[in-house]
């Protein structure tokens, strides 16, 4: 079963999932498999994943390859450009100050 149905949504979703604090009892198995559900779909070599809580790392999950001709594996030092993802943060940040009653 397929739960990616456009990549962008699918990654706020993930976003979220970590959060607001809603993520179901096997959180990295779930986000794991939608992480390689949106590889599949966006078509692209490698991505990865980090959720980070308190200014600290808490997981980490890449798929792909850095390196296609080579078949270098995404690791944890791989390098990816940001590209937009500040409008996803920007989001939840506004998010969580609605949810806590905080003026914008």
């Amino acid at each position: 079963m397929c739960l990616v149905k456009e990549g962008n949504i699918t990654l706020f979703c993930i976003f979220c999932i970590f959060c607001f604090g809603t993520e179901p009892s096997n959180a990295k198995a779930f986000t794991h498999d939608l992480l390689v559900q949106l590889h599949n779909v966006n078509q692209v070599p490698g991505m990865p994943l980090a959720v980070v809580k308190n200014q600290k790392l808490i997981w980490s999950d890449q798929v792909g390859y850095a390196d296609l001709k080579a078949l270098k594996a995404v690791n944890e030092n791989t390098k990816f450009r940001l590209a937009s993802v500040s409008k996803f943060v920007t989001t939840a940040m506004i998010a969580r100050l609605v949810d806590q009653n905080n003026s914008i």
